[in-house]
């Protein structure tokens, strides 16, 4: 998955992925797990199911997506998917912590 975020990032931002000092800084920081065995297909792209697996082994709380076949979901076992813009939304609010 860190894979895909820089390549995400390279195509989209059309910058290198050793000028993006946020990768950097993820790739140093970011446990990595194996992701769990779902019982059964979930997203309507097979592909997006490895997302939710990983997040359910890492018992996230969210997960920050601009991919149309998760974000259709809006949650998965107790985890919010949200757009980028949705998650700065409703965490830029006084009184909000983005932890939630």
């Amino acid at each position: 998955m860190l894979d895909e975020l820089t390549e995400t990032l390279r195509r989209k931002f059309g910058v290198a992925p050793r000028d993006i000092p946020f990768l950097k800084a993820y790739r140093e920081r970011a446990e990595l797990v194996a992701p769990a065995k779902l019982e059964q297909p979930v997203c309507r792209d097979p592909d997006d199911d490895m997302v939710l697996a990983t997040a359910v082994a890492a018992k996230a709380h969210c997960i920050l997506s601009g991919d149309e076949d998760l974000l259709v979901l809006k949650s998965f076992a107790g985890i919010m998917i949200l757009s980028p813009r949705a998650f700065v939304d409703a965490t830029d609010r006084p009184g909000n912590d983005a932890r939630t």
